[in-house]
């Protein structure tokens, strides 16, 4: 009974195509600059440090469970729908810069 599915990423993050490798260059995958996505899984390029959130919506003619390894997703009667929207937050980091020098007498290695 799924009527509509759909990914949400925020603005400045991308959707990547398939079968990239752990060699690949991520920006060369880029399939848009679109923040939305019906595929049925997605990849994400996380191209803003902080906290970056990823949104599932989902909604079924009938109620619906879904186990995950974060519990399990109950959908909620909205109107005539039933709805499953899920958000998951992710922490990015940024390039790491180093907070320290080492030094060997007063030069810098």
């Amino acid at each position: 009974g799924l009527t509509d599915h759909r990914w949400v990423i925020e603005k400045g993050n991308n959707f990547l195509r398939e079968r990239f490798t752990a060699s690949d260059s991520l920006p060369l995958f880029i399939k848009n600059n679109d923040t939305i996505s019906k595929d049925a899984k997605i990849h994400v390029f996380f191209r803003k440090p902080g906290l970056n959130k990823v949104r599932l919506f989902n909604t079924y003619t009938s109620p619906v469970s879904h186990k995950t390894s974060i519990g399990t997703l109950e959908s909620k009667k909205v109107g005539d729908l039933y709805v499953i929207d899920t958000t998951f937050t992710f922490d990015v980091f940024d390039h790491i810069k180093p907070s320290f020098r080492i030094l060997q007498g007063t030069t810098e290695k």
